[in-house]
């Protein structure tokens, strides 16, 4: 058997190991700090169980707060029977029934597109087909240089020398059986041919096709021919050159301008501005009304952002430039098309006398209580029936949402107050165990949650009073039990009644008052008051004036304490110890002399440096 081997003391002079002697003095002197340490550990497994409870009480107190705040718990709900006529939401203040409403007429915004005497095509002037391509003011003037391709044949397009009525010959002599047009009176680019015209190629290098709009174009086929044409005429404008270089067809009289529209002043400079920054300008500057440009139609146009019959107000105050753009009513050029806005028109059964309700919005919300109508499409032959009432399945949630939370804070404390320590716990988890057990401030929280909720609501009928009344009982250890067949029954007969046993809100306000009750008032009242936050004084310091908020905040207090004195007996012992390494020293010393007295070996030099080291 093997045996631990004696343990052996050397020294310089004496023989003896000092510092190994001083070690084992001060591990008895630290004795009292392992003791401390512990206490501390304690004190910190402790605050952990108090913050784990905390939380509890916080995710009950916030599964509280629905029953408190008017139109959560037990919102109303408004359906339609057909929702792509008309749409409905209810707020707290709706009142329950039954609606008959038909939708004649929407409501429409004003448009005003730009429009000329005389002219359909846009604001952009049609192309010179003679002119060389990358001479062109429109769109067609950015074609690029490469090939495109036709039924398979690649052409070639040089925008540099190359004009329309060029590439349109290049076309018919390629051999692709198309023949190519062009269209002076559409301006647009007219493709024929006894078979289908197959455009494109990933190999495609030049932008001839997609410029000319034929690359997204339809194919019709009039029984002779098929055909496809330009989608848009070819002298539209860029939009992103300055206005002085775009393809205006109407010239402006004058480089710079200005105009109004709704009475906002919009200046221009034409050799600088293009299309695009005089839209940007209207948007940013002009309220209610939003600007833009279509490409396709080669227009420019002016939406009202509010919908109803609201003119948009369009003058040129210097320069042409609204009248260029055909925005104008009865301009020297412009002759706009304009769209004014429409109002809503609806009937209800039993409102306004029967007569039409005519708002400037599709959102309608001033005419039955408490319920929005949002209109989608309009139909005046049908009947919209707008059925307003309680959602009981939104209480029905709340309320076991509420039972979960209250059964995990009541059965946490149980747990705590009754579990027994563990005998030589291993882990954090361990240690924790019984360190709460019998701990009075928990025996009240947990005994106060039980009695709020056991007990009766008085100001309430006799027969919704009690949680058991509409199917929540009450267990041996405090939890509660949800019966869902009894509670749905309860909320089947009457659901306002339900939630009255959760806040009974006698003057309706929604707001809790001193005197109204009820089981989510009360433990609301008293998680608000356990859980508080605000600072009250203790002992010279600031904690938490809720009763389990403090609870950690008074046991850090301790472990403060404790790391303070932990401190002061380190610091004694630390002295101690050079105390104590001094006298041992003073001793070798003086054996070193007695030794000399005595004709002792005279010390080494080797011993000699370690007396100097040590002291």
């Amino acid at each position: 058997m093997a045996t631990t081997p004696p343990v052996r003391f050397t020294g310089l002079i004496s023989g003896i190991d000092f510092d190994q002697v001083i070690d084992a003095l001060l591990e008895i002197r630290r004795q009292p700090v392992l003791q401390l340490q512990q206490q501390k550990d304690r004190l910190r497994l402790q605050s952990e169980l108090w913050q784990e409870i905390q939380q509890k009480l916080s995710d009950l107190q916030s599964a509280l707060s629905p029953f408190l705040t008017k139109g959560q718990a037990l919102p109303f709900v408004a359906t339609s029977s057909a929702p792509d006529l008309l749409q409905a939401t209810a707020s707290p203040n709706a009142v329950a029934g039954s609606y008959q409403v038909t939708v004649k007429q929407l409501a429409t915004a004003t448009r005003v597109t730009s429009g000329f005497n005389g002219y359909t095509l846009g604001v952009g002037a049609p192309v010179d087909p003679n002119a060389p391509l990358q001479t062109l003011r429109s769109t067609l003037g950015t074609v690029t240089a490469g090939t495109f391709t036709i039924n398979g044949v690649q052409i070639t397009v040089n925008p540099t020398t190359d004009t329309l009525n060029t590439v349109i010959s290049r076309i018919n002599s390629s051999g692709t059986g198309v023949t190519a047009s062009y269209d002076a009176t559409n301006d647009v680019l007219v493709l024929t041919s006894a078979n289908p015209i197959a455009l494109g190629s990933p190999n495609d290098t030049s932008t001839f096709l997609q410029v000319a709009g034929l690359l997204g174009s339809s194919q019709t086929f009039n029984g002779t021919n098929y055909i496809r044409q330009s989608t848009a005429h070819l002298g539209r404008l860029r939009g992103n050159v300055a206005l002085s270089n775009d393809n205006l067809r109407v010239a402006l009289s004058a480089t710079t301008g200005s105009f109004t529209i709704n009475g906002v002043t919009i200046n221009y400079d034409a050799s600088v501005d293009s299309l695009n920054a005089i839209i940007q300008r209207i948007n940013q500057n002009v309220p209610n009304v939003q600007a833009y440009y279509d490409p396709v139609a080669d227009k420019v146009v002016l939406v009202s952002k509010t919908t109803g019959s609201n003119s948009i107000a369009r003058a040129d105050v210097s320069g042409n430039l609204l009248d260029a753009l055909g925005l104008l009513d009865s301009g020297a050029n412009a002759r706009a098309q304009v769209t004014l806005g429409k109002d809503a028109v609806i009937q209800i059964a039993g409102f306004n006398n029967g007569q039409d309700i005519v708002r400037a919005t599709n959102t309608i919300s001033d005419v039955l209580p408490g319920v929005t109508l949002q209109l989608v499409s309009a139909d005046p032959t049908k009947t919209v029936t707008v059925t307003v009432g309680q959602d009981k399945a939104t209480l029905k949630s709340t309320i076991k949402t509420f039972v979960e939370k209250f059964n995990a804070a009541v059965s946490l404390m149980y747990q705590r107050l009754t579990e027994k320590p563990i005998e030589n716990p291993k882990t954090d988890a361990e240690r924790k165990v019984g360190l709460l057990r019998g701990d009075s401030t928990l025996v009240f929280v947990r005994s106060t949650m039980v009695q709020e909720a056991s007990t009766p609501v008085v100001s309430l009928p006799s027969d919704m009073q009690l949680l058991a009344q509409i199917g929540i009982t009450l267990n041996n250890n405090g939890t509660l039990s949800l019966d869902e067949t009894k509670l749905q029954s309860a909320l089947d007969a009457d659901a306002s009644k339900v939630a009255r046993l959760f806040f009974n809100d006698t003057n309706g306000n929604g707001i809790v008052d001193a005197t109204e009750d009820g089981i989510a008032v009360r433990l609301k009242r008293r998680l608000d008051d356990w859980l508080s936050s605000s600072p009250t004084a203790f002992g010279g310091n600031t904690v938490p004036s809720g009763v389990v908020a403090r609870q950690p905040a008074l046991l850090n207090l301790r472990m403060q304490d404790l790391d303070r004195r932990i401190s002061e007996f380190n610091e004694r012992i630390e002295r101690e110890g050079e105390r104590l390494r001094r006298q041992f020293i003073a001793v070798e010393q003086q054996l070193l002399v007695l030794r000399q007295r005595l004709g002792a070996q005279i010390p080494t030099p080797n011993d000699l440096s370690q007396l100097k080291r040590l002291a």
